[in-house]
């Protein structure tokens, strides 16, 4: 056997490469890296907005059948009235929102420029009346 050096390095370095694979995966999280989880005063507030949303017939037949744009002003009380309500109940204002309703899955998001750099959390639901589609979310994040 000639070259039976190159032979045996080759063998060490395939064990050690084998080695060095081997522990990168004992290594690696075994459960995927998860998303923030959102604060549960927030997750409430999401959670109120889209069930009256998608229980009251007023707000749903305005927001699926007239311009989602106007939020609603005809219907008493308006929606944005009753999301600012929802939200912030009292004089002083926590958080701050953005909602938006359209008929195209890929809408552009709306402008949440006041958000600055604070954490957006985002909640959606989807209205329909069997033929027409509207998709609502609703962007909150805190003031302070």
């Amino acid at each position: 056997m000639v070259n039976k050096k190159g032979y045996i390095k080759t063998i060490e370095a395939i064990i050690a490469i084998l080695i060095l694979l081997g522990f990168f995966i004992y290594m690696l999280p075994n459960e995927p890296i998860g998303k923030a989880p959102v604060p549960e005063d927030i997750r409430l507030m999401q959670s109120i907005i889209l069930e009256e949303i998608s229980n009251n017939q007023a707000y749903r037949d305005c927001l699926i059948n007239d311009s989602p744009d106007t939020i609603c002003t005809p219907v008493t009380p308006s929606l944005k009235e009753f999301i600012e309500k929802t939200i912030n109940p009292t004089d002083i204002s926590l958080y701050s929102y953005s909602f938006q309703a359209c008929s195209a899955p890929n809408c552009p998001p709306p402008d949440l420029s006041g958000a600055g750099t604070k954490q957006i959390y985002i909640a959606d639901s989807i209205l329909t009346d069997g033929s027409t589609y509207v998709i609502v979310r609703l962007f909150i994040w805190n003031n302070q």
